[in-house]
């Protein structure tokens, strides 16, 4: 793709040699007709560079415009007088200038890099990537230059600059450095970018290598306490009955066929010699009920002044931190999105793997489509689980919303909506500090504004759970 300049230049040109041929002058027509051809075998040049070499931008520096109109008056002066010492110092000029051309070409052709790093970052949390510089020629490589882009930091300036001092013939050297991740998602940092030039500085240029590597940026949890809803108690009086689920127990549950990251210890050696499979033991754990969330996530919850502060960041955020509190107290923990882009479906389980994977399909969550939660009832019937505390997360709740959530209190042991000013978010200020609860029998409302301490909210949320189950 040529650039805008490289097009105006070739039209100006193709006017001038028109202007000539009109007017029949001789040294006007001489020069379109020199110029066209250097604009042709440029173009040429440029495709090879940017297709196979991968140049992207070339940039000449005031000393070399200078040079290049020495060498035009040059020229200009030998044609016009018919000089031939004039026409010999042109043709020596430019020729040196090809010369230094080719040589800032050659400082960056025949490197390669190697990208290497963890494949799932927490937000906020540094992440070290390694870059390894491969030197192909056989001839050293001093102070390198190079920029990895690394998109997970921001979308408009995640650029990673780093300086290689020398790198011999036929090998290789490493550098690492950290960056930052402060947008969740799925990512591909890269590519990679070299600075590159001659030493007299007449000409750089800019490098592109297109390697790629995948990232996952995770929402954090920050850690909970959850000791007091009724259906966590494990005392043999407690109305809540526990369920049996695959886990690591004594009870034998049966078999199942080998995951990656199941321990050895637990194949089932009789069963895997019959079918030719690795096969697993699976064991009964007992668990309180399910803690389930339902996201239902409308084109509003994207809304927000920063990509990392919308009402959908801050869902997730309280998810993932209480399904890990949940977890680890013993519960099972659901997951359903409405209004995304996948398929509808529910995902449940216990222990640490089941987190992990959650946390991943939290990471992966996109801006969602118009949902009407009246007409997606039949959904949440057959996808969360009966008896279980409902955490709702929607982009607002009016009044004409409590004759559902007295329908939806019905199936579930405890609800809980969480609903956004979607207001104080578009203008990242927060208009009432204060708590902003309602409860309205087995329901609670709470209402979040931008800047809210999440931490606290959850905290908060879970507190009045347990007035209403002491009250209960």
């Amino acid at each position: 793709m040529f650039s805008p300049a490289f097009i105006i230049l070739f039209v100006l040109d193709l006017l001038f040699l028109a202007f000539a041929l009109i007017k029949a002058e001789p040294v006007l027509m001489t020069y379109s007709i020199i110029a066209l051809f250097l604009l042709i075998i440029w173009a040429f040049i440029w495709r090879f560079l940017s297709i196979r070499l991968g140049i992207q931008r070339i940039m000449l520096s005031k000393t070399s415009i200078a040079v290049m109109l020495l060498a035009a008056f040059s020229a200009t002066v030998s044609i016009i007088f018919s000089t031939h010492l004039l026409v010999f110092t042109a043709v020596f000029i430019f020729t040196s200038i090809v010369l230094i051309f080719i040589w800032s070409l050659i400082s960056s052709i025949g490197l390669t890099i190697r990208r290497e790093h963890h494949r799932i970052a927490l937000i906020g949390q540094p992440l070290e990537v390694s870059i390894t510089l491969v030197n192909n020629s056989r001839w050293p490589r001093f102070t390198v230059i190079g920029f990895d882009y690394f998109p997970a930091a921001s979308h408009e300036a995640g650029y990673q600059e780093m300086c290689f001092v020398s790198v011999r013939g036929k090998s290789e050297v490493s550098l690492k450095y950290e960056a930052l991740p402060s947008l969740r998602g799925d990512w591909r940092i890269g590519p990679f970018y070299f600075w590159g030039g001659d030493p007299f500085g007449f000409f750089k240029h800019e490098r592109l290598v297109e390697i790629y590597t995948e990232l996952i940026v995770v929402p954090v949890p920050f850690r909970i306490r959850m000791n007091a809803l009724d259906s966590i108690s494990r005392r043999p009086k407690d109305e809540a009955a526990t369920i049996s689920k695959a886990g690591e127990s004594v009870e034998f549950l049966g078999v199942r066929e080998y995951r990656e990251g199941d321990s050895m210890r637990k194949i089932h050696w009789i069963s895997s010699a019959r079918t030719g499979e690795l096969i697993t033991k699976q064991f009964e754990l007992n668990v309180a009920s399910t803690l389930s969330f339902l996201l239902v996530n409308t084109p509003e919850m994207s809304v927000g002044m920063e990509p990392e502060k919308t009402p959908l960041e801050d869902s997730l955020r309280i998810i993932i931190s209480l399904a890990q509190g949940a977890i680890r107290a013993g519960y099972e923990a659901s997951f359903t999105e409405l209004g995304g882009e996948k398929e509808r479906d529910a995902w449940s389980g216990t222990g640490r793997q089941f987190l992990s994977d959650l946390s991943v399909r939290l990471a992966r969550i996109g801006e969602g489509a118009d949902v009407k939660l009246s007409e997606e009832l039949r959904w949440i019937v057959e996808l969360v689980p009966e008896g279980s505390n409902l955490f709702l997360f929607v982009s607002s709740c009016d009044e004409a919303d409590q004759k559902l959530y007295s329908h939806l209190t019905q199936r579930f042991r405890r609800l809980v909506v969480v609903h956004f000013d979607l207001g104080s978010y578009e203008t990242g200020e927060s208009s009432i500090p204060a708590p902003r609860t309602v409860g309205s029998g087995k329901h609670l409302v709470y209402r979040i504004e931008y800047g809210d301490d999440l931490k606290r909210v959850t905290e908060r949320i879970l507190r009045q759970l347990q007035k209403e189950v002491a009250l209960a």
